[in-house]
């Protein structure tokens, strides 16, 4: 991510319908999700300043987790914490 950076600009979006799977505190981030058929939560850490971001991101699960699962989430992690986020995929109409 490019400075400047403002964490929890990016993190805190409160919504007219908000949910039971993001909280968020100054300078953190909780985030639960299932992703390829595994229940997992992130944490996300402002560990930087806006001129110097850094994030630090911790994984949680109850069953280990391989490498290769963690390689995979990374498009994700990307996506939660940067100002833009790509469209991943298109929207879906019932």
């Amino acid at each position: 991510m490019k400075a400047p950076y403002n964490f929890d600009a990016n993190f805190h979006k409160p919504s007219h319908f908000p949910s039971s799977d993001t909280t968020w505190a100054p300078g953190r981030c909780w985030i639960t999700m299932l992703w390829q058929g595994q229940y997992i939560g992130m944490k996300f850490e402002n560990e930087g300043i806006v001129d110097k971001p850094a994030i630090r991101v911790s994984v949680y699960s109850s069953s280990k987790l391989s490498s290769e699962f963690i390689i995979g989430l990374e498009p994700e992690i990307i996506a939660f914490s940067r100002k833009d986020p790509p469209i991943l995929n298109p929207p879906v109409f019932a």
